[in-house]
């Protein structure tokens, strides 16, 4: 059974391979140098065949990825692991952490016109929030006990956010 974010990625990767294919020969490439990723051929335009590989390749790698976590989809698990009942979802806890990502993309933004030190500052903000936000939702979904995935953040984050 394929899931929903598989299809669409996969269809994603086939329409940026079909894409790459005309605009590696629409733009000067030979017979066989397309299909051969340029190793028997020019392919034309490097550049714009080289995004549409990438993003083929990007698009590929979403697919697997979510064909083999199931989308996160508690309905598809259960269905893989033959559980008699579909396990429930552990509601998630508030978080600040996009907003301090926002402020970090903010900071950013305004340090691209004054100064180079206050767009990596954004940038940082931007970094560590995305990481503190990562860890708060997966601990938030750990177990279906509370204080246990607490404990599971605390064991993975602590040494990380309070440094000896």
């Amino acid at each position: 059974m394929f899931t929903t974010g598989f299809k669409f990625f996969f269809g994603l990767f086939a329409a940026f391979c079909a894409a790459a294919l005309v605009y590696g020969y629409t733009t000067g490439g030979n017979h066989v140098g397309p299909l051969s990723l340029g190793w028997k051929g020019g392919v034309g335009d490097h550049i714009g065949y080289g995004v549409l590989v990438g993003l083929a390749g990007v698009s590929l790698t979403i697919s697997l990825v979510l064909v083999s976590f199931r989308d996160a989809d508690a309905a598809a698990q259960a269905h893989l692991q033959n559980l008699a009942e579909v396990p429930t979802d552990q509601p998630v806890s508030a978080s600040f952490w996009p907003v301090a990502a926002s402020f970090g993309a903010g900071a950013a933004a305004v340090g691209s016109v004054l100064h180079p030190m206050v767009f990596v500052l954004g940038l940082a903000v931007i970094v560590l929030s995305t990481v503190e936000w990562t860890m708060d939702a997966w601990a938030d979904r750990a177990t279906g006990d509370a204080a246990v995935n607490r404990e599971l953040r605390n064991r993975i984050m602590a040494p990380i956010e309070i440094p000896v």
